[in-house]
């Protein structure tokens, strides 16, 4: 209606354009910006909580019934198996809805989103399914203080380690490394995701708790090794009797398929963008020919 009313009165598409312009920045002004004086001019973050799990968390992850929102833990560095996100890798997907939280959709997997109302609460299916998020590495479960921990796990299960007045983080005993020899007879040491040092008595198979998918790629002393997969989740390698070094990489499948449409598609647009000029240009040096032919004449 703006537009139309501009049109009849100034009868021009590009004064129109211009007015419709100026109303949408006094517009945002004042809708957005002014508001935003009233914020606080100063304030401090309060990280005690995310301090303490970026100090102690190492490889192992965290579980939250919501004091940390899903997602945030990449910002911060502190591993979640919490998820409200698209897309969710399958098999993740598949072991949220069948082994942690039959009650929950896989893509919000938050701690506290139901998909049935009436059907059981995350606190009762994290009481029920407490062994299987041991087994997925989950070192600290992250509430509201004061939660009922009688409710929430087993006598015994959890400890509290940390509390500030506003939430607790309990350790859950019990909790599987993030490289692990099932069958044993290995002395394994690591301090990162993807690297690992391992002594075994026996040739094995050493597991990695990060999720079986395309992308990773591995190697034992050097010599690129095969990834399984294990019980349908992590990953595995074999590795020799000894000692040996195991290295982890990830890349993006296709990934010289899609830098190669990335810069096609910037040399698209930027010959498009000279085409744009080029027309332009001579659209302008015509008119200032005929601008001179005419004063000639």
């Amino acid at each position: 209606l703006m537009v139309v009313g501009a049109l009849g009165v100034l009868r021009s598409w590009r004064l129109a354009a211009l007015l419709m312009c100026v109303i949408m920045f006094f517009d945002v002004a004042g809708m957005f910006v002014v508001p935003e004086l009233s914020n606080p001019r100063s304030g401090q973050v309060d990280t005690r909580l995310v301090g303490f799990l970026q100090d102690n968390l190492g490889t192992n992850r965290f579980y939250t019934f919501g004091p940390i929102s899903p997602n945030y833990g990449s910002y911060f560095g502190i591993a979640s198996i919490n998820v409200n996100d698209v897309p969710v890798p399958k098999i993740w997907a598949r072991y949220i809805s069948s082994h942690l939280d039959t009650n929950t959709f896989p893509l919000e997997f938050t701690g506290y989103v139901r998909a049935d109302a009436e059907g059981p609460t995350a606190v009762q299916e994290f009481r029920k399914h407490i062994d299987n998020y041991a087994w997925v590495g989950v070192k600290y479960v992250v509430t509201a203080s004061n939660p009922d921990v009688a409710a929430l796990a087993p006598r015994g299960r959890l400890n509290l380690v940390f509390n500030d007045g506003f939430f607790d983080v309990f350790e859950l005993k019990g909790t599987v490394p993030f490289f692990q020899a099932p069958q044993g007879h290995c002395a394994i040491r690591w301090s990162s995701w993807n690297t690992a040092t391992v002594r075994c008595d026996r040739a094995t198979q050493i597991v990695r708790r990060e999720l079986f998918m395309p992308g990773w790629s591995a190697s034992v002393n050097g010599s690129q090794a095969a990834i399984g997969e294990y019980d349908g989740l992590f990953e595995s390698v074999s590795v020799p009797a000894g000692k040996s070094t195991l290295s982890f990489h990830y890349a993006p499948q296709h990934e010289i398929l899609g830098l190669g449409a990335l810069g096609l598609g910037v040399l698209a647009l930027g010959g498009e963008g000279f085409v744009w000029w080029r027309s332009g240009r001579r659209g302008r040096l015509g008119a200032r020919r005929d601008r001179l032919a005419a004063m000639n004449r």
